[in-house]
């Protein structure tokens, strides 16, 4: 495919896989910016092979582009705590993350845990809770590192239950945000150099994978710097979703330009192979799944979405649409709005059974 945008580089429109060398077919076209509204054109590319299904964005966008997709991104909000329901949502989380990963579990009081426990039951909120310490548990003192930190909510989350915590960001604007709340961060992209060989107990990326534009040298790079045991935990958006079967082109999370590369479960995995891991699981879960479905039914519908930003039917629809999802998850588990991998560098001396 060829094309007359500006800005385009044209090396890196290709159609075979990055992953698995095979060829790939266009699933879908003309595709624009209805999120934050840069400017620009695109097409989605798929892997034709059946054992990987990765899909990327095509042409590649340039720098100049992705500079200005960014310009007006979700990161660069900060969320406000001081509400009681809030407050009450975060110790909630606090009482569950106790209960079930060992945060903080003598400073909370089994009313608390016993209640956190109860709203876990839930779906997607023990999936909200689970992601928010990226379902590692506690480890007092232990290093962390998180790509894509953006304003460092999760991370300050995790400096405050006990990680020593780094975070990496290239938004400069969302960099600073981060900084202000105390937190460390390096400006720019990973690279191995930053920190010596073994350096970390856990990497994490929250939906920054698909940003990447070579995702398989970051994960490599992510696996020198891990300890003996240590634990690199993505998530991302997952193709094989309930949404984005159900709404296509529609999907919030296929997001052009700003997502380079979409996983399935089996894409995600071979990625950690070709990185050189070799113990690792991946799931799927429904975090979010009700203003992803909620959302993309929106762009469906009119053709744009504010992120967060619904009407209260349609916010009761994508419960709707949440519950709906979950069903579909208990005949198969593999359909959740985004998928998690969890990677452990291996030590040939420990047993590293899940």
């Amino acid at each position: 495919m060829h094309t007359d945008q500006p800005n385009v580089d044209n090396k890196t429109d290709a159609l075979s896989c990055i992953l698995c060398a095979s060829s790939a077919m266009l699933v879908y076209c003309a595709l624009h910016d209805r999120l934050f509204g840069s400017a620009g054109e695109w097409s989605v590319a798929q892997c034709t092979n059946p054992v990987c299904g990765l899909m990327w964005i095509n042409p590649r966008p340039s720098a100049a582009q992705l500079a200005a997709a960014y310009q007006t991104y979700y990161t660069h909000n900060v969320r406000q705590n001081g509400s009681f329901m809030r407050k009450f949502y975060l110790q909630l989380r606090f009482g569950y993350l106790a209960s079930r990963f060992g945060y903080g579990s003598g400073k909370t009081n089994v009313w608390w845990k016993t209640a956190g426990r109860i709203a876990g039951l839930l779906p997607h909120r023990r999936a909200a809770f689970d992601a928010s310490v990226m379902w590692l548990p506690a480890k007092s003192g232990g290093k962390l590192l998180e790509i894509g930190c953006g304003a460092g909510e999760n991370l300050a989350h995790l400096a405050q239950l006990g990680w020593q915590v780094q975070g990496i960001e290239p938004d400069h604007k969302a960099a600073s945000i981060a900084r202000s709340k105390g937190l460390v961060i390096i400006e720019g992209n990973l690279n191995e150099d930053f920190f010596p060989p073994e350096s970390f107990d856990a990497i994490v990326l929250s939906h920054v994978i698909e940003h990447l534009d070579n995702p398989l040298e970051a994960i490599k790079n992510c696996r020198t710097l891990l300890k003996p045991n240590g634990l690199l935990v993505m998530l991302t958006p997952n193709t094989d979703a309930f949404g984005h079967r159900r709404y296509r082109e529609n999907w919030l999370h296929l997001d052009p330009p700003r997502h380079l590369f979409l996983f399935n479960k089996t894409a995600i995995c071979r990625l950690a192979t070709l990185a050189g891991f070799t113990d690792y699981r991946s799931f799927s879960t429904l975090r979010d799944a009700n203003w992803t479905l909620a959302g993309s039914r929106a762009l469906r519908n009119t053709g744009h979405y504010q992120m967060g930003c619904l009407p209260f039917a349609a916010r009761l629809l994508g419960m709707w649409l949440l519950c709906t999802e979950w069903l579909s998850m208990c005949f198969n588990p593999d359909c959740g709005e985004e998928i998690v991998l969890i990677s452990r560098q291996c030590d040939d001396s420990a047993n590293n059974s899940w």
